[in-house]
C-alpha cells in the first residue's frame, strides 16, 4: 500500500518514507509506529494498543513509547506543539490527523523490473500457426 499526505509518501511495501520523493531515514519501530497510525487514522489509538501493536504485548515504559512517537513526529516534521500530523488526544492516546489518499502500490513495468536492460526482460513466444 501506498500512503501519501503532505510531501510524504509511506511505501509499506519497501518498508520507505519519502519527503519529496526523497528517502528519509527512520528506525524500524518509528515506521511501524507512522504506519500503524496511517492506517488507524480514523481513531484514537491507545498507548497500550500501540503496545501491542508494536512490541507484540511485550512491557514497555512509556518513556520508551514518548521516544518512538517523537522520533516519527521529528521524521514527519511535526512539532509537538502545532500536532499537524500527530496529535495528543490527552489522557486517550494519539492519531494521524493529516488528509491521507491511500493506493494499492502499482507493479513495476517488466522493463523496469530487470534493470531496465530490454534484453533482459523475457519475450512472449507464439506457438507457429
Amino acid at each position: 500500500m501506498l500512503h501519501t499526505f503532505m510531501e510524504f509518501e509511506l511505501d509499506e511495501a519497501q518498508r520507505e518514507l519519502r519527503f519529496q520523493g526523497r528517502p528519509v531515514a527512520t528506525q524500524g519501530r518509528v515506521f511501524d509506529l507512522i504506519a500503524y497510525l496511517v492506517r488507524t487514522r480514523e481513531r484514537v489509538v491507545s498507548r497500550d494498543e500501540l503496545m501491542d501493536a508494536l512490541w507484540q504485548g511485550n512491557v514497555v515504559s512509556d518513556a520508551a513509547i514518548s521516544q518512538v512517537i517523537m522520533l516519527a513526529r521529528k521524521a514527519l516534521r511535526d512539532e509537538g506543539e502545532s500536532q499537524h500530523v500527530i496529535k495528543t488526544v490527552r489522557g486517550r492516546g494519539i492519531r494521524f490527523v493529516a488528509q491521507v489518499e491511500s493506493r494499492e502500490r502499482k507493479s513495476q513495468p517488466a522493463s523496469l523490473a530487470h534493470g531496465g536492460d530490454p534484453r533482459a526482460v523475457p519475450l512472449e513466444v507464439s506457438a507457429p500457426a
